[in-house]
């Protein structure tokens, strides 16, 4: 968002974002409690904001507020975001303040198909690995939707244990060997697809 700075001793002679950004968080962090059931699984999450510069003498002219939507579903991931922006853009304009909105890493709904299932927990189970198919997808970002958007494919993980710290938590540390069951597994899964190719 962008207004006008002015002197901090005089911020009624400007136009500053801080309150519309304020809002906009408040907006954005109950809006996808607001537009779907909890039957619908989508997450707006606010991820930085930045209001002006540190600059003691100014009151702020410009702001930004950053976030990642998740759903399920791709219907659902498009009125999320679209609502996301109609908010900010209407909260915006009552303050008086001209608004951009960019888009990066769009990634669309990881759907697994079936078949691909069933080969990845037949070489699962050949190896001796204990399976678990969950009933609700994780909330995570993930580019392989490109891949089954456009191929037959399915997306499975290799648990860690359940006292791992989660990614992104200051104490993670990637067990490394996890990369050995892993490359047996996609091994099996060649091998199981190959197998069946030639019946």
């Amino acid at each position: 968002m962008s207004g006008a700075t002015s002197h901090a001793a005089h911020p009624e002679n400007g136009r500053s974002p801080a309150i519309a950004t304020a809002q906009i968080i408040q907006e954005w962090t109950s809006l996808s409690q607001r537009l779907f059931s909890f039957e619908t699984p989508s997450l707006l999450t606010v991820i930085h904001a930045r209001v002006g510069e540190i600059a003691f003498g100014t009151s702020p002219g410009e702001a930004e507020v950053m976030a990642t939507i998740r759903a399920h579903d791709n219907d659902v991931l498009h009125k999320l975001s679209q609502t996301a922006e109609e908010r900010s853009n209407s909260l915006a304009k009552v303050h008086h303040l001209k608004t951009r909105v960019e888009r990066t890493q769009r990634f669309e709904a990881t759907v697994n198909d079936a078949e691909c299932n069933k080969i990845i927990r037949t070489a699962a189970e050949n190896l001796g690995y204990k399976t678990e198919e969950l009933s609700r997808p994780y909330s995570w970002s993930e580019d392989f939707g490109r891949f089954t958007n456009a191929y037959h494919g399915a997306q499975f993980g290799l648990g860690s244990g359940k006292n791992q710290p989660q990614l992104h938590h200051p104490d993670f540390d990637f067990p490394d060997e996890l990369i050995g069951y892993g490359s047996l597994l996609f091994y099996a899964i060649t091998a199981t697809v190959l197998d069946g190719r030639d019946k």
